[in-house]
């Protein structure tokens, strides 16, 4: 084993996407009130406008999609296995049963897909005044 140090060796491991305290490095800097002001400039001209965000309770909306098209995945999967099966050989109906069960589970995946495009897009619009 070599006695030479490495630069890895050397840095010190920091995460550097960890939220609170822990992640940061710098404390919090003063501010001048010219500071605030220049903030504040800087926001209007933008506009002055807030994010666009989605109401209450469609947040959750791309989360449980993403649940859902995991599942159905999973329905699949299982499917697959079961037509595997040594007990499926020379079940005719059985069979073509099962290759419904899989073309709709493919169908769900195509809607969900299509539910996320949806979402994608959605935006709530400004009330006129």
């Amino acid at each position: 084993m070599s006695e030479k140090i490495l630069s890895e060796d050397r840095s010190q491991v920091s995460d550097q996407w960890a939220t609170g305290m822990s992640g940061r490095s710098a404390g919090p800097q003063p501010m001048t009130l010219l500071d605030i002001l220049k903030k504040d400039a800087e926001f209007r001209g933008k506009n002055g406008e807030a994010p666009q965000l989605m109401p209450y309770p469609t947040e959750s909306l791309a989360e449980m999609l993403s649940d859902l098209y995991v599942k159905a995945t999973d329905v699949q999967t299982t499917i697959k296995l079961v037509g595997r099966n040594p007990v499926m050989r020379d079940r005719e109906q059985a069979e073509k049963k099962l290759q419904t069960i899989l073309r709709k589970a493919e169908l769900i995946k195509r809607v969900i897909n299509l539910m996320g495009k949806d979402i994608d897009n959605f935006v709530v619009d400004k009330q006129s005044k």
